[in-house]
């Protein structure tokens, strides 16, 4: 092992274009961490209040985490050094991080405007990271400049909310997330000019957070058994068919997209990136209605809770499909990839007919209908794959 550099200037990486393979190091695995923590506290609290205002409260705080993960990734893969100096600064992001997720513990009424201090401080420190790597690297300089001054314009209003009370201060969130997310739409020619993205380290690592929320399903089962004073062969069954739908999910994106590079051209690799959001966002509410159902197991499932499991199921399935239109699909022919594509978003028209016929269903039988749902396309995913590759 090479003695690890005191401080390295970063230097744009070309592994693709040097036909290098990279993996996720020990140290973004560690830095993985602090977001099952922050993941794992929205979750709960969306189990806690299944509503439109719960599920409010739980994205509008879940998009910032996301956000400063994607950063601190896509940085990563454009700058990636074997020093002291990125690895202080990778411990740096994780204290925010670590911060938003005691604030949101307590609710984000009484801690938001610690929670908009938390992210402003995250965002800075990526600012500065991108600050610093394009003045190493002049080519990368028209796409670090838009960066810095757009993601700094987020960063003043999140710290502008500070002096506005709830409601608008949560509408001055949505404001500077919306500008945060439209930032990288504005680089796009520019990047056209810089080495292309990992095939390899990129679907690992999206792949690695995608295993952490689906960790939440497990969680979710795990914990509403735990809970559940009364523990009946039903309320078992309930939990056990909670985990299939988790490993139903797990098979169709991970057999399915995670590990397909995007189709060429730099408006499919963002079109990847981006749809990872409501993937994972849709991911983390199975895990919290998954809980919720383990906890009414012994009765009717309650109307929002049903609409939480199937809203979700079906936004995930309609991620997929549209991930299978952006990265290459492995099928022999364009008409088999939108056979493959198809079964996606039919699987999520399916998942939200199954709210209106669900009213008067118990817990076992409503959980088992999406265990079918999600079964039948892992089978037909597997024979489609199959036959096309006789």
């Amino acid at each position: 092992m090479s003695q690890l550099a005191l401080w390295q200037r970063p230097e744009l990486r070309t592994d693709e274009d040097d036909a290098r393979e990279r993996k996720a190091s020990w140290l973004e695995l560690f830095y993985d961490l602090v977001f099952v923590v922050v993941i794992a506290q929205l979750s709960h609290g969306l189990a806690a209040d299944v509503s439109w205002r719960g599920l409010a409260y739980f994205a509008l705080p879940f998009v910032p985490a996301w956000w400063l993960w994607i950063g601190g990734t896509i940085y990563g893969d454009r700058f990636e050094t074997e020093d002291v100096g990125y690895r202080l600064f990778t411990f740096a992001q994780m204290v925010p991080v670590a911060a938003m997720a005691v604030l949101v513990h307590h609710g984000l009424d009484h801690a938001s405007a610690g929670f908009a201090i938390a992210y402003a401080a995250g965002r800075l420190l990526i600012i500065a990271m991108w600050i610093r790597g394009g003045y190493h690297n002049p080519v990368a300089r028209p796409v670090t400049n838009l960066f810095a001054v757009g993601f700094s314009t987020s960063v003043v209003i999140f710290l502008g909310s500070l002096l506005v009370p709830a409601p608008g201060r949560y509408y001055l969130w949505t404001l500077a997330l919306i500008i945060d997310l439209m930032v990288p739409m504005t680089t796009l020619q520019h990047q056209k000019k810089l080495p292309q993205f990992s095939t390899s380290r990129l679907p690992e690592r999206f792949g690695l957070f995608t295993i952490i929320v689906l960790g939440e399903s497990i969680v979710g089962v795990v914990t509403g058994l735990a809970n559940n004073h009364h523990l009946t062969w039903e309320v078992a069954l309930v939990g056990l068919f909670g985990m299939v739908v988790a490993f139903g999910l797990w098979w169709l994106y991970f057999d399915g997209v995670s590990h397909r590079a995007p189709k060429p051209g730099i408006q499919k690799a963002l079109a990847r990136n981006y749809l990872h959001l409501p993937l994972v966002l849709g991911i983390t509410a199975i895990g919290a209605g998954v809980l919720q159902l383990v906890g009414h197991a012994d009765h009717g499932v309650p109307g929002p809770v049903r609409w939480l499991l199937c809203g979700a199921t079906a936004s995930v399935l309609v991620c997929l499909g549209l991930l299978s239109l952006v990265v290459v699909s492995g099928m022999p022919t364009e008409r088999r990839a939108k056979a493959n594509t198809g079964l996606f978003f039919g699987g999520a028209l399916l998942a939200l007919l199954l709210v209106p016929i669900s009213a008067h269903m118990n817990a076992l039988v409503f959980v088992g209908g999406l265990v079918v749902l999600l079964i039948a396309l892992v089978v037909a995913d597997v024979w489609m794959r199959r036959a096309a590759a006789d």
